[in-house]
């Protein structure tokens, strides 16, 4: 399980920004999503400047 201290720093940052929550699995979906929401970013700012293999002729709809 996770410590207590970081469960409640959790609670406490999500209560300053949040509210009051009613449960603590909306806590837990709050930091989740939020996670996911930044390893998204992340994964959209490392994906844009990658090259792709075939290059700009991967991209042409007509087949020679």
């Amino acid at each position: 399980m996770s410590d207590d201290s970081t469960a409640s720093t959790l609670y406490r940052i999500y209560r300053s920004r949040v509210g009051k929550p009613t449960t603590h699995d909306e806590v837990r979906g709050y930091w989740v999503f939020l996670v996911g929401l930044v390893l998204a970013m992340v994964g959209f700012l490392l994906f844009l400047p990658s090259t792709s293999a075939a290059g700009a002729s991967g991209l042409s709809l007509s087949g020679n």
